[in-house]
């Protein structure tokens, strides 16, 4: 089984939820979930997903071994958690050059 599957899974036990609670969580179907568990992969759903098992997309994706929730990502917005799974993404330079526009935005008055 993939990462994220398997992880997945476990964080399903953990909690004793059904695939198809966190479906509905998340808002959206049962053989969605399946599916990602299934063949893994990335998902526009997986910070969403992270929140409703009470960890982490690094997690999740095994880019870290920390399952508990009690990280940052626990007191963000989904949508901030969405910009900084972008952001993560980027290459160093292009961090650098948000990073400084989001700076100068912050102070403009």
């Amino acid at each position: 089984m993939n990462t994220v599957g398997s992880r997945i899974l476990a964080r399903l036990n953990e909690l004793g939820m059904s695939q198809s609670e966190l479906a509905r969580r998340v808002g959206i179907t049962q053989p969605a979930v399946a599916n990602l568990i299934k063949r893994g992969g990335r998902s526009s759903h997986l910070h969403s997903i992270a929140r409703v098992l009470k960890t982490t997309p690094e997690y999740i994706m095994g880019k870290t071994d920390i399952s508990d929730g009690d990280g940052v990502s626990e007191h963000l917005s989904s949508d901030e958690m969405l910009m900084l799974e972008k952001l993560r993404s980027l290459s160093a330079d292009d961090r650098a050059m948000v990073m400084q526009l989001t700076k100068t935005l912050a102070n403009r008055k």
